[in-house]
């Protein structure tokens, strides 16, 4: 991959605040808190669409010059069909904010809130696209570095749509110390190593464990008492665990099994199909990256033949065969506008 500074940024306007006020209306009902920044639905006056602004959480240590830093790296990946639109970059009273687009579907976390995990055929699909996503990006020069339950929205139609580029490496300087969402960090980023795809292999496949069971790999409760779905996580018993890689065997959880067992099929069987599994996940997991996968798509061709699911069933690659929104919407305008233009 080559180096981030030979990519060329993209081209992105730069709104003042009067602009923000003029042409968009704030829904602040509908604001939302993420770790870095607070996000809140507007709508965009004059092309009548919903979009979402960002403004960074600001304490001492804020580097202003951060999310003009985050602004450039999504744009310069946001062609990239399951990206998530930015659409400008801006000051409001010298508080930086961005406008992207407003997605309305569910996270991968909010799903998983009402107590319903993904099935498995789903859970490929996820890793499928999300691995697609990522080596795109690497192509562009982008390593997104905090593949989260949160970031990754799922839509109706099974697709995702990736958000918040707040520490994609080039954005924040790797040497103030580890970042991402703990629960999907690998041993390396966590000793303060720069990302790369072979850590980004590991955050998805954390990402599509969590899928199945509602949490990730490798979390552990402040108090081991309680089931894990209703107990607090406890930080530093996760980080150890992450680092000593005690990794929790989906062939232990009985609910999962149940869930993998098909009709008429003896429950031993789907035991050992959910054995196969991890032995997939035990391998993405290696403490050592050299021992992971070679790539995050062989992680998913590898996953996806341990559920025992064929390339038509998951359909890859899903994203390289559809014409982006923006594609298909500028097709529909010049059909409309100028009938006798060939195509």
């Amino acid at each position: 991959m080559g180096n981030i500074a030979e990519f060329a940024e993209p081209p992105l306007p730069i709104y003042s605040s009067q602009d923000l006020e003029r042409r968009y209306q704030r829904i602040g009902t509908l604001s939302i808190s993420g770790g870095l920044g607070t996000v809140e639905k507007a709508l965009d006056i004059e092309l009548q669409r919903f979009v979402a602004v960002k403004h960074p959480t600001i304490d001492p240590s804020y580097d202003a010059s951060a999310m003009q830093r985050e602004a450039k790296q999504h744009a310069r990946v946001d062609s990239i069909p399951g990206i998530a639109k930015i659409y400008a970059y801006g000051l409001e009273e010298n508080v930086p904010f961005i406008v992207m687009e407003w997605i309305d579907a569910p996270t991968i976390a909010d799903r998983l809130k009402t107590g319903s995990p993904l099935s498995l055929i789903e859970s490929v699909m996820l890793a499928s696209d999300m691995s697609w996503l990522a080596e795109e990006m690497a192509k562009r020069g982008v390593i997104h570095a905090d593949w989260n339950t949160k970031n990754v929205f799922w839509s109706k139609e099974n697709r995702i749509r990736l958000v918040d580029f707040g520490i994609a490496v080039g954005v924040i300087d790797r040497q103030q110390g580890a970042a991402g969402t703990l629960s999907f960090v690998a041993p390396e980023v966590l000793d303060q190593r720069t990302p790369n795809l072979f850590s980004e292999q590991w955050s998805i496949a954390a990402v599509v464990y969590a899928s199945l069971v509602g949490r990730g790999p490798f979390d552990q409760l402040e108090s081991s008492s309680l089931p894990l779905l209703r107990g607090k996580i406890s930080g530093k018993r996760t980080r150890d665990a992450i680092i000593e890689g005690k990794y929790t065997p989906l062939a232990n959880n009985e609910e999962f099994v149940q869930r993998l067992r098909r009709i008429d099929e003896p429950l031993s069987q789907a035991r050992e199909r959910a054995r196969a599994i991890d032995a997939v996940f035990t391998q993405v997991f290696s403490q050592d990256s050299r021992d992971r996968f070679p790539t995050i798509q062989a992680f998913v061709q590898a996953l996806q033949d341990a559920c025992g699911f064929t390339d038509e069933e998951i359909r890859t690659p899903r994203f390289p065969l559809e014409e982006s929104d923006d594609r298909v919407h500028l097709a529909h305008i010049v059909k409309t506008f100028f009938p006798n233009q060939r195509e």
